[in-house]
């Protein structure tokens, strides 16, 4: 594995990075992640699919990521580590696929990257090759909250100060007489407080229409 990290490092130092070769055919995506917005702090998660498309066995040794500045794209920001695998070197027109974490720095900036993610193939002792699978620009973006109690605490002010507002308002136009006030509802008071044959009169209840009928 150092031998390894000295390679992957002697690559980036001299930039002995070739893009995907006829030999190896790749292709890249992001299952968590596909509109690629990344939010800082989390893990992302690249699932590469690789296939031989040469003559000679191709071996997958490593994957590693890094990130750029759109405004220097040849520079590096952030390097990921990088993850080695273990499998069976591939065959002519023999695939497999690979997945490999990143865990975005904490402290980005909401703002666009560069991302490049490499692989490390061999095809011989003394053949290495650095293929590129993805230079793309991705998104740095906030982590969206389920409820902003700042914002929501803000709107319970807000609403407050209008209620406040609003009952000042019509305080002070039924002071001026601009507003009339709500008058009380005196008949049903004066019905319900005054003699109960009122509300009798005429029913079967009303005991002044009835006819005593004696028994024969």
């Amino acid at each position: 594995m150092r031998g390894l990290s000295a390679q992957l490092a002697l690559c980036l130092l001299f930039g002995a990075v070739v893009a995907c070769t006829a030999s190896v055919d790749s292709q890249t995506w992001f299952p968590e992640n596909p509109s690629l917005e990344f939010i800082p702090g989390k893990t992302a998660l690249a699932v590469i699919g690789a296939r031989n498309l040469g003559k000679t066995e191709v071996n997958i040794s490593a994957a590693w990521a890094q990130l750029a500045l759109v405004s220097n794209t040849e520079g590096s920001i952030y390097n990921f580590s990088a993850v080695a695998y273990q499998i069976p070197g591939l065959s002519t027109n023999e695939e497999t696929m690979l997945e490999y974490t990143m865990p975005m720095p904490i402290n980005l900036p909401p703002r666009d990257f560069i991302l490049r993610i490499f692989l490390w193939t061999t095809t011989g002792p003394n053949e290495h090759e650095a293929v590129v699978l993805f230079n793309e620009t991705i998104s740095i973006i906030e982590e969206s909250k389920i409820v902003d109690t700042e914002l929501l605490g803000l709107y319970v002010i807000l609403l407050a100060c209008f209620a406040a507002a609003a009952y000042g308002a019509l305080t002070l136009a039924q002071g001026k007489g601009w507003v009339k006030k709500p008058r009380k509802n005196k008949s049903a008071s004066a019905v319900a407080s005054g003699d109960k044959s009122e509300w009798l009169k005429g029913t079967v209840a009303d005991k002044s229409s009835k006819k005593i009928v004696k028994q024969s």
